[in-house]
């Protein structure tokens, strides 16, 4: 073996040599770089398991919630239902107090023609019907107010109630 031969062996070995320390280095920066990474999603992990229970937590809660409103929702219906029927009915009675104060208002009418005496009470005490039923219709007109308030009070307490959700 020459000199030349040794001299070129000595420099493949100097290369190979520095090649491994650079190589081993590199080696040691992407051991550290996969630790930091770890440790990153480690972190991240334990971070979004947290935030995941957090949301869990609240999603319950928000069902909860959900279930109450649907209830409430559910009375209100039934409420309003229920007031309905009874304006209804109300109302219906209205007419026909209505009806029976026309009736009632034409025999006054006609018994006022009669000029005799003797049908005078009879006069008096029609009158004294027509003052009666005139009192009931504004008891029953007051009813359907009530109601009809009632309705409009629900209605709004319903509208809140949803815009609240």
């Amino acid at each position: 073996m020459t000199e030349t031969h040794f001299n070129m062996l000595m420099d493949l070995l100097a290369e190979e040599r520095h090649a491994r320390l650079k190589q081993n280095t590199k080696i040691s920066q992407l051991e550290n770089e996969l630790i930091a990474t770890q440790q990153g999603v480690t972190t991240n992990f334990h971070a979004s398991n947290s935030v995941n229970d957090t949301l869990k937590t609240e999603l319950d809660v928000l069902k909860g919630d959900m279930r109450k409103m649907i209830s409430n929702y559910s009375k209100l219906q039934n409420e309003y239902t229920l007031v309905k029927a009874e304006l209804n009915v109300l109302k219906l009675n209205n007419s026909r107090t209505n009806q029976y104060n026309s009736r009632l208002e034409q025999e006054l009418s006609a018994v006022k023609q009669l000029k005799s005496v003797a049908n005078l009470q009879t006069i008096l005490n029609l009158t004294d019907d027509a003052k009666r039923l005139e009192h009931e219709l504004q008891i029953t007109n007051n009813k359907i107010s009530s109601i009809a308030n009632d309705v409009s009070a629900r209605k709004q307490d319903f509208i809140a109630l949803f815009q609240q959700s």
